[in-house]
């Protein structure tokens, strides 16, 4: 009785399971490779620039919109005592 390999046996196996039901290992096995799912992505929508919130009152081009760090314009017109309510857009 010649012994069996590791790679055999499963086979074996799984050739008298098929069997049982009426089919062979080339009835149920597939014959192309699946092809591999494709992972799906999700995009980001842009961020849309922020509104100026606020101008300086010397020159109107130079606005900020009160997020992240203040402009040197605004420090200045905050330390000679400018309310920043004043520079605020009005919408």
């Amino acid at each position: 009785m010649q012994r069996l390999g590791i790679s055999e046996r499963p086979k074996k196996a799984a050739a008298k399971a098929a069997a049982e039901f009426g089919f062979s290992l080339n009835d149920i096995a597939e014959t192309t490779a699946p092809l591999p799912k494709k992972k799906k992505t999700k995009t980001k929508a842009a961020k849309k620039p922020s509104k100026p919130v606020f101008a300086n009152p010397e020159d109107a081009t130079q606005t900020w919109t009160g997020k992240g760090r203040q402009p040197n314009w605004y420090r200045e017109q905050v330390a000679t005592g400018t309310d920043p309510e004043t520079m605020r857009i009005k919408n």
